[in-house]
């Protein structure tokens, strides 16, 4: 017999429901005729906890953005609200960081994201100066979004925060290089 106190409580029946939601969302994101708004409420439907990892929910966004070129810089960045770019595992965080797609400030973030994994595997007494660098950069991304700064200075302050270098290259935004390992981690 069903037991009514149950429901709710089997964590894997919720991450099954969120891999359905994401692939679901992933395929109606083709549609053009899909609103912003209607995709925004589909993908927030579940609780945060529902889904342990965003790859699926990704997937979807970038989906999206491929369907709808002509979404306008506020229209993207609205639409990447709805991932958390640090449940990103390592190979969307690859995918994510080369996306021309994405939003400058969803770039930043997910090259800091995968830098701060790198970091949980090499050096595991250092996440407290990475929780300081995400409240800096969840500040400065504010700044963006309300013009108080612009994406450049966002770069530049947001690399401050994690002890990053950024070199400027012709032709593109900038090089990220970690100062301690002496590698690069950014894009080109």
């Amino acid at each position: 017999m069903y037991d009514g106190a149950q429901r709710g409580t089997n964590p894997n029946a919720k991450m099954r429901v969120a891999r359905l939601v994401d692939s679901y969302l992933t395929e109606v994101s083709r549609d053009r005729n899909l609103s912003l708004t209607k995709f925004q409420v589909l993908a927030e439907a579940l609780p945060e906890s529902a889904r342990t990892c965003d790859d699926g929910l990704y997937r979807a966004v970038d989906s999206y953005l491929k369907a709808h070129p002509t979404l306008t810089e506020h229209e993207r960045k609205r639409l990447c609200r709805v991932m958390d770019c640090q449940k990103l595992s390592i190979d969307a965080c690859m995918h994510a960081a080369q996306n021309e797609r994405l939003p400058l400030r969803v770039v930043v973030q997910v090259l800091f994201s995968e830098q701060r994994q790198f970091d949980k595997v090499t050096k595991p007494k250092q996440t407290s100066a990475w929780t300081t660098g995400w409240k800096k950069l969840t500040k400065l991304t504010k700044a963006t979004e309300n013009n108080d700064i612009g994406p450049q200075v966002l770069f530049q302050e947001a690399a401050s925060c994690f002890n990053l270098s950024v070199i400027c290259c012709p032709g593109f935004f900038a090089c990220v290089f970690c100062l301690e390992m002496e590698a690069p981690v950014g894009f080109h």
